[in-house]
């Protein structure tokens, strides 16, 4: 039940990101353009080919797509392999400074709340605080659920965290 929720406001928070026009080409051909795949499908929680998935994570990685990006994630996720997933979504969120990136990590860390010791916990709110200052209007209402009375600057939680 946990992992659907995540799935619906991640999907649900992509679908915001940007407006998709064209088809992804059938060649599979890496360009450096950052809108060369500018196509949202309805449905992308699963990839049944792992020459499709290398190719959006290579995509992604390397020219900053975020429909590639968000299409990953929702097969990582989806799939419960968000501990394989972190690593991409942590690449992502540093290299682009992404909202939705900052977002995934901290999915990822949530799923595995029951592992996870205090530190690691605040590294997860550090995450979407990250999100929030990049992209308020989504991400808002999880961190006032976090953070109730005065919600920090992220540069400052990391300071307590490290």
């Amino acid at each position: 039940m946990r992992i659907l929720l995540y799935f619906i406001i991640s999907l649900f928070c992509s679908c915001l990101q940007t407006e998709q026009k064209s088809i992804v080409p059938e060649n599979h051909s890496l360009t450096t353009n950052k809108d060369s795949i500018n196509y949202y499908p309805k449905s992308h929680s699963y990839i049944s080919n792992i020459d499709t998935v290398n190719y959006y994570l290579k995509l992604a990685l390397q020219t900053g797509n975020k429909v590639a990006f968000s299409k990953i994630s929702s097969h990582f996720i989806t799939n419960n392999l968000s501990n394989e997933f972190y690593i991409y979504a942590l690449i992502y969120a540093n290299k682009y400074n992404d909202a939705f990136a900052y977002h995934c990590l901290n999915v990822c860390l949530e799923l595995n709340e029951n592992y996870l010791d205090s530190k690691t916990k605040k590294m997860s709110q550090y995450y979407i605080l990250k999100a929030y200052e990049l992209d308020s209007i989504k991400y808002k209402i999880k961190v006032d659920c976090i953070f109730k009375k005065k919600i920090p600057k992220s540069e400052d939680f990391k300071k307590y965290i490290f």
